[in-house]
């Protein structure tokens, strides 16, 4: 499918690199600063860090598909790759609960617009006999990104660079999303 169809080449691509820089940053990077000297959060802490995270979520994921829908989906989801590029530039940088909290917030905004709006973009950019495929292909790019971005960041960044290198990681799959805007249908 994705040597026929250039628009799910595209948008997956932007999954790929999504869900490698999640795994590097929210689920291995994060935690380790959030214990580490910096921080010295417990378990309870983090926990509710990661529970606020979810929440702002759930509640950011009408607004996002509101905006999908009023400003289109492409324009959609390059908001949030830039919210996700904010947060990860910024998080190194975060000295005190409340600036990780402050860091914490775009990061959860921006992971709720590329987990949702790429799949309506990809099921739009495909026939409906394609839908299952492209969804079923859309999974696998997310789980490759997944065991990727973990093993990358466990072997080869540290605490302090892991964050920047994913922004630049982000920001660089954008722009070439954004370069080949022309090729996905249904912006």
């Amino acid at each position: 499918m994705m040597n026929t169809n250039a628009a799910v080449t595209d948008i997956m691509s932007l999954q790929f690199t999504y869900w490698f820089t999640l795994s590097s940053v929210q689920m291995v990077t994060l935690p380790l600063l959030m214990i580490s000297d910096k921080f010295q959060l417990g378990a309870s802490e983090i926990g509710t860090s990661f529970a606020l995270m979810s929440l702002v979520s759930v509640f950011s994921s009408q607004p996002s598909a509101s905006l999908a829908d009023k400003k289109g989906k492409f324009n959609t989801i390059l908001l949030g790759g830039v919210c996700l590029t904010s947060a990860y530039s910024l998080l190194p940088f975060a000295s005190s609960h409340y600036e990780l909290l402050a860091v914490l917030v775009p990061l959860s905004i921006g992971s709720s617009i590329l987990q949702s709006i790429p799949i309506t973009l990809i099921t739009d950019s495909v026939t409906s006999s394609q839908r299952n495929q492209a969804l079923s292909l859309h999974r696998t790019v997310g789980d490759i990104g997944l065991l990727a971005g973990a093993l990358f960041s466990g072997v080869l960044f540290d605490i302090n660079s892991a964050p920047h290198i994913n922004a630049g990681i982000i920001a660089c799959s954008l722009m070439y999303f954004r370069y080949r805007k022309n090729r996905i249908s249904n912006k």
